[in-house]
């Protein structure tokens, strides 16, 4: 199967995923696989086994700024703003995004992608 999508945001959403996912994985693995949904879409699952994020926090966590966490955690370089682009960028390649995550437990991102996108 041959994937047509912009590789360029492809990557950025990728990178972002999976450096949270690095950032947020003090010990455990990381996992990434890709499959296909049905005739119609193809998947792009992150998955982590870090802290997790609270169903609180998982309503917030596409917000611009928002970041879990105290700010002893944040990152020089963190803005809060990495998943509200990578929910963006989804958006623009005609997707979606879901999460599942669970405290202690660790979290999966789930990209779901059209395997055509049609033109805007």
């Amino acid at each position: 199967m041959q994937i047509t999508t912009d590789s360029l945001r492809l990557q950025q959403i990728l990178t972002n995923l999976v450096s949270n996912a690095i950032r947020y994985t003090d010990q455990g693995s990381i996992s990434i696989v890709c499959y296909t949904v049905d005739h119609e879409r193809w998947a792009i699952a992150v998955s982590d086994t870090g802290r997790g994020i609270s169903p609180a926090h998982q309503i917030k966590i596409f917000e611009p700024y928002f970041r879990v966490g105290n700010e002893a955690d944040y990152l020089p370089e963190s803005s809060g703003l990495g998943l509200t682009i990578v929910n963006q960028l989804i958006q623009r390649l005609q997707g979606t995004l879901e999460l599942s995550s669970q405290v202690g437990e660790g979290s999966t991102f789930s990209v779901f992608l059209p395997l055509i996108l049609v033109d805007e």
